[in-house]
């Protein structure tokens, strides 16, 4: 009976341990996503959220090798954190991007929310996320293949918006997210692919519809994990237009080339006549 109860006593003292390990974890991911909120583009304040991260992921991943010592409920918030700490690490790479893009930065947010996609494919903020990426690196590189990618997750994630799955006012969960300012910077990302994909049109009136859920919410904070700062947005923006328009001169002189009939075939009517 003694020995019982000391292993009834050790088992007490894991559950204990498991239960502590879950609230740093939980407090530490608050921190880094208060960072991430709260800083520019900091290097030093990066490396902190980076730090903060890595601790919780490594924890995680540390204590599901050894699923059978936690309960279920422990085991399921443990996963949860775990996938949150990537989730924070693939916005810091987008958050603490400056006007001089890190594209490193971007492909590394890329990998990141694309994994995540995998596992949450119906995470707005994921495929936000995600399509912000792609996004910057078809802007940048001036590759329409990753535009294309970035309007299909975008186009998702304002869906996914729409039909309610965001994290809002919910205790339990690490990001909460207010849906009207993650619509608001979805539909001006979306406008932006479109824009740099040489579209003319749709873009105006998803810039007009971001623009009308900015000033509904003027007083409401607009912080987002996995969105760029406004110097970054800028030079995001200022390529997208110089794409665009590339693509439009291009569109334009193949329709004049078109216009214009070849030699050839005028002077081969000609000699039949």
């Amino acid at each position: 009976q003694q020995q019982a109860e000391i292993e009834n006593d050790e088992g007490e003292e894991d559950i204990d341990t498991v239960k502590s390990n879950i609230i740093a974890m939980q407090t530490m991911l608050k921190d880094a996503l208060n960072k991430l909120n709260d800083t520019g583009s900091d290097r030093n304040g990066k490396k902190a959220v980076e730090t903060l991260c890595l601790t919780v992921w490594s924890r995680g991943v540390e204590a599901l090798d050894s699923p059978d010592e936690n309960d279920e409920e422990d085991n399921d918030t443990l996963n949860e954190l775990a996938i949150d700490a990537q989730r924070c690490l693939g916005g810091a790479e987008l958050v603490y991007l400056s006007r001089d893009i890190n594209i490193d930065s971007v492909r590394k947010s890329k990998v990141i929310f694309e994994s995540l996609s995998d596992v949450d494919p119906d995470n707005a903020n994921v495929r936000a996320g995600l399509g912000t990426s792609l996004l910057i690196l078809g802007a940048m590189k001036e590759d329409a293949s990753f535009l294309k990618l970035a309007v299909y997750h975008l186009k998702t994630a304002s869906s996914l918006c729409q039909k309610g799955q965001v994290e809002e006012d919910q205790p339990q969960a690490i990001f909460q997210s207010d849906p009207s300012a993650m619509s608001a910077a979805i539909l001006h990302n979306l406008a932006l692919a479109n824009i740099a994909l040489g579209d003319d049109v749709s873009p105006v009136s998803l810039l007009l519809r971001s623009g009308a859920i900015r000033r509904e919410d003027s007083n409401r904070p607009a912080n987002l994990f996995w969105n760029c700062h406004h110097d970054a947005l800028l030079a995001i923006e200022e390529q997208a237009v110089l794409m665009g328009a590339k693509s439009t001169t291009r569109r334009q002189k193949k329709k004049t080339k078109s216009k214009i009939p070849f030699l050839s075939d005028r002077f081969g009517r000609k000699a039949s006549a």
